[in-house]
């Protein structure tokens, strides 16, 4: 029995389709890829491009679901067998009496039509049309017959409509299912909430939630951001009293951390907790077929497919092939969401990075200058919902800063008259007792003045 032949390969030049095998490090799935369940393994997936790296080796290499070779009786059982797509299926699922498991002697993934000429171009051969073999041998007399019958489920991977015919497991999200799998459901209830409007809106709702949760550590961000600045003069002496020793510098440098309870890490908390949610979303956009065909804004032409790029005109006709055919990264459509993206980043630099005190800093803005627009080629081809979550978090993060109080450090608590204690050789060069000692009793003196001072308002006012 062969499997189904020419599925549809919709989207087959902008989608990332996720490889099914979570033990497939560095593989990349097809227009078609070949999928099975059986009673010792409960999915497996075979990528149309490694299954058309098989069919080139000499001799070629076949890529089995069921092997022949296998001696235990459960690898031949089979639940399930079909070709998966970015968001549909087809499979055959056999039908069998009572407890009794369907058994083969053999199914397998195969480029479908002999003396097929496979294209060079490695984008194309995700193109390449793959499906299965089913191989049972049959003992008949003569005169006898045999029947079988299958189920065929052909249709969108929804997950209800899914596990209806036992086929849930064609439905992946990858390592990141754990995040992709409850912000689908978050954003599919504020899709509901809304009165199904658009997912536009509600892609913006679940940005303002994720956000919203974020807040205190943003602040803390900032407060790590001017604990940084607080402690640069005494990080600049280090360097001054140690120019040749790297490792002393480090030293020095994590004993004036540790004695201000400061983390560099700090500061990069909100991007830590952020790139799961990100991850994640881009995973479940790039799966999930509910926005496949949902426009940003209901009637517009113009980004009518949430799971795509917005496509605001076609350039390919007039544009040189080398940038804006579908087997490049640009693609033969004109994307305006990733520029927005990436203007925004760029806003956001300008406005909130702190001036460079040093040559290091410097360079490394340069470099983040340079990043952004690299940032704005990478999310060409990502789907158009990601792109709005990106430039509404952005927008949130610009007025978060500007009409947020600005968290100050309390740096009156910091012991300055107390010298910090620096590895090989105690406070670095430039530190004087004399000057701390009367830094520190300046403080403490209009401390007790501006207590004075609200003591007396407050009498004022009885």
């Amino acid at each position: 029995l062969d499997g189904p032949a020419g599925m549809t390969t919709e989207a087959w030049w902008y989608t990332m389709k996720i490889h099914g095998r979570s033990s497939a490090i560095g593989y990349l799935a097809g227009a078609r890829d070949v999928v099975g369940s059986t009673e010792h393994e409960s999915f497996v997936f075979f990528g149309g491009p490694e299954i058309v790296d098989a069919a080139e080796e000499q001799p070629p290499e076949v890529k089995f679901i069921c092997n022949p070779h296998e001696e235990a009786d459960e690898h031949r059982q089979l639940h399930f067998a079909g070709v998966d797509t970015q968001y549909f299926n087809i499979s055959v699922i056999p039908h069998t009496a009572g407890d009794q498991l369907f058994e083969v002697n053999s199914l397998s993934a195969f480029i479908n039509g002999y003396g097929y000429e496979l294209p060079e171009n490695a984008r194309l051969k995700r193109l390449v049309d793959c499906t299965f073999q089913m191989v049972k041998a049959i003992d008949l007399p003569a005169g006898g017959n045999y029947e079988q019958t299958f189920d065929i489920f052909m249709g969108p991977k929804e997950p209800e409509l899914l596990s209806q015919y036992g086929v849930d497991e064609v439905e992946t999200y990858g390592w990141f299912a754990m995040f992709s799998k409850p912000l689908l459901w978050v954003l599919h209830s504020f899709y509901f909430l809304t009165g199904k409007f658009s997912y536009g809106l509600a892609i913006i709702l679940l940005t303002v939630l994720v956000r919203s949760c974020m807040i205190p550590f943003s602040r803390k961000a900032a407060l790590s951001a001017q604990m940084m600045q607080h402690l640069q003069p005494q990080m600049m002496e280090i360097k001054k009293k140690y120019p040749d020793d790297l490792q002393r510098q480090s030293q020095a440098q994590r004993e004036l951390f540790s004695r201000h309870n400061y983390s560099p890490l700090a500061g990069c908390l909100p991007m830590f907790i952020q790139l799961p949610v990100f991850i994640g979303l881009y995973r479940g956009l790039s799966v999930d077929v509910a926005l496949r065909d949902k426009p940003l804004i209901p009637g517009l032409s113009w980004c009518s497919d949430l799971s795509a790029p917005d496509k605001l005109f076609y350039w390919k006709d007039w544009m040189p092939s080398m940038l804006v055919d579908e087997t490049v990264w640009l693609g033969p459509f004109f994307n305006l969401l990733p520029i927005a993206t990436m203007i925004l980043f760029m806003a956001q630099q300008k406005l909130f990075m702190p001036k460079a005190v040093d040559e290091q800093q410097q360079m490394m803005q340069k470099m983040m200058s340079f990043m952004m627009p690299v940032m704005g080629l990478m999310f060409f081809k990502v789907p158009s919902g990601l792109c709005l979550y990106i430039i509404t978090s952005s927008l949130w993060g610009i007025i978060e800063k500007l009409a947020l109080p600005k968290p100050v450090l309390d740096t009156s608590k910091f012991d300055s008259d107390t010298k910090p204690t620096l590895a090989f050789g105690g406070a670095p060069k430039g530190f004087d007792d004399a000057a701390i000692k009367v830094e520190a009793q300046r403080k403490r003196d209009e401390k007790k003045k501006a207590d004075a001072e609200r003591k007396k308002r407050l009498r004022d006012r009885k």
